[in-house]
């Protein structure tokens, strides 16, 4: 492939990159079943259903997971946000591929 090639899908790879950038969460987004303690609460009167919460994994810049509650409303949002972030990861691998590929072409 030639030199120019790349560097216009380089470029059309940049602009769905930055078009993703503002919508990206990162970490793993899973679900606990948790009791509150509210003795007059249906739910967790039989102690063995809780209720479901939302939670974020994610990694800290130190090396430290940290998980973080996640509210219902904003669940989808989360969801949704984690997916532009492995979309992201891709782009960034192809841009990388495509890197290499513009340093070993020739003009």
């Amino acid at each position: 492939m030639k030199k120019k090639t790349l560097i216009k899908k380089k470029t059309q790879l940049e602009k769905k990159m930055n078009s993703l950038m503002n919508e990206i969460i990162i970490g793993s987004l899973y679900q606990t079943e948790v009791n509150c303690g509210i003795k007059t609460c249906k739910k967790c009167k039989d102690k063995i259903k809780g209720h479901i919460a939302n939670h974020l994994g994610y990694q800290t810049s130190d090396g430290k997971h940290k998980t973080t509650y996640i509210s219902k409303k904003i669940s989808t949002k989360i969801k949704k946000g984690n997916q532009f972030y492995k979309n992201a990861k891709k782009l960034l691998m192809d841009i990388g591929e495509i890197n290499l590929l513009i340093l070993k072409a020739v003009d």
